[in-house]
């Protein structure tokens, strides 16, 4: 497919998947933003993502002590920062059929360091597997070859089996970004792509290498 061509595919898909009414097979009802049980004392629930996989509907929402208030910083409600994400599968008509804690443990045993679970989750389905990305902070020494202390996010691509991640892999930055965070998955014609930005539109294409190459926008239109 030719670049100009791969460009309008990912233009269009991007409107659908954004705006579900302009596909006529979408008839979900509207999903409560807290589809779980109630969190714990000084914990809040949010950052809800949902898909569609294997004929039914899988979604995450994160559970966290973090506040965050207007002026887009953040305080604790206790000590120490914790997060847990709930995994769960929803139907349209019966709501709720079952939730769970996603477990990391295979993800936190292969990067020790890392201090928190995985923020920022969005579910996709792909290649016949539920996947995830999300952002995890650890140390520069965890991801790269010469030893830091310094906190970095990086965007992690996962696979899901029986309520667990069993497959991940640390993206690097394309745009050696300390914090990666927030990119949007989109999966066209079999083939991965990350959202970077928006507003302007930039796109990167998950390659079998693993490697991410930019498709359209400039590299260095966001850093978070």
């Amino acid at each position: 497919m030719h670049s100009s061509d791969l460009e309008s595919e990912l233009v269009k898909e991007l409107l659908l998947q954004s705006v579900p009414c302009l596909r006529t097979d979408n008839a979900h009802a509207p999903i409560p933003l807290r589809p779980v049980a109630s969190p714990r004392p000084g914990y809040r629930q949010f950052n809800p993502t949902l898909t569609s996989h294997a004929k039914a509907l899988y979604g995450v929402i994160r559970e966290s002590n973090i506040y965050a208030v207007q002026d887009r910083s953040w305080r604790l409600t206790s000590e120490p920062r914790s997060t847990v994400n709930h995994l769960f599968e929803y139907h349209p008509d019966h709501g709720v059929q079952w939730s769970r804690l996603l477990d990391e443990g295979a993800l936190h045993l292969a990067v020790s360091r890392a201090w928190m679970s995985l923020e920022d989750i969005r579910l996709f389905s792909w290649r016949g597997n539920l996947w995830g990305i999300g952002a995890l902070h650890t140390t520069q020494s965890n991801i790269i070859a010469h030893e830091s202390s310094d906190i970095v996010a990086r965007q992690v691509l996962f696979r899901i089996e029986e309520g667990a991640i069993v497959e991940h892999q640390i993206l690097q930055s394309p745009i050696n970004a300390q914090f990666e965070k927030n990119r949007v998955p989109m999966v066209l014609n079999d083939s991965l792509f990350l959202i970077y930005s928006l507003d302007p539109l930039c796109i990167y294409e998950y390659l079998p290498d693993q490697s991410l190459r930019r498709v359209k926008g400039h590299p260095g239109v966001m850093t978070r």
